[in-house]
């Protein structure tokens, strides 16, 4: 059997802590333009891109909303939200990349969150320099469930697409790592167990309980 040699992570809600913060950025863009939208229903627009997450707003409340605007007072607000509270990554996220990097495994990131976005996460918790392809919703044509974010990773990492894993905490992100024809690793850092276990071809409940093995067989 051929090991894999690239692991595809998601960012938001995998590496990093980031998720809450993200929903309230979402949260505090909306009711700049005075959309006030029930925060029990945000979560599930976690994974998705900022476009596609307003589209449904505007399907679902009717609301006017500039677009321009918009996303650009999302990545404001997750700003300074990162600012104020800072941001940490999981338990785990070193070690499990010093030891796929130290066998030899390309590391990347696809993630349907803008460039500014991801940049700004990594710099604050020490992780710019650790990939080999970083890959943003402003990189590809079509965001999460659609799998252009870790096809354009495995492109850029030289990899098959066959030989790759993906890492995800969200309903749309697994659909995208299957989609693309990858190896499906799910962390239940968002959703319930329940819920995101038949998305994937393995479930571990935090990235700190998988081994560089787990990913590489």
């Amino acid at each position: 059997m051929t090991r894999r040699k690239t692991v595809i992570f998601d960012c938001d809600g995998v590496l990093v802590d980031s998720e809450p913060l993200s929903l309230e950025a979402f949260h505090r863009a909306l009711r700049d333009q005075g959309v006030d939208y029930p925060r029990d229903r945000i979560t599930k627009f976690c994974g998705m891109t900022g476009e596609a997450s307003m589209r449904i707003v505007i399907e679902e409340t009717g609301a006017s909303l500039d677009e321009e605007r918009y996303l650009n007072a999302k990545v404001e607000h997750y700003k300074r939200l990162v600012e104020e509270r800072g941001l940490r990554l999981f338990d785990g996220v070193p070690e499990l990349l010093d030891s796929l990097g130290g066998n030899g495994v390309k590391l990347a990131i696809a993630t349907s969150g803008p460039r500014e976005k991801v940049q700004t996460s990594l710099r604050l918790v020490g992780l710019e320099d650790r990939f080999d392809a970083i890959v943003s919703g402003d990189d590809v044509p079509q965001g999460k469930p659609a799998p252009d974010a870790f096809l354009e990773a495995a492109r850029r990492c030289g990899s098959d697409p066959a030989h790759c894993v993906g890492v995800e905490d969200t309903l749309i992100g697994l659909q995208a790592i299957r989609a693309a024809g990858m190896y499906v690793v799910a962390v239940a850092h968002t959703f319930p167990p329940q819920q995101i276990l038949p998305l994937c071809d393995i479930l571990f409940p935090r990235i700190a309980e998988i081994e560089a093995e787990d990913l590489m067989e």
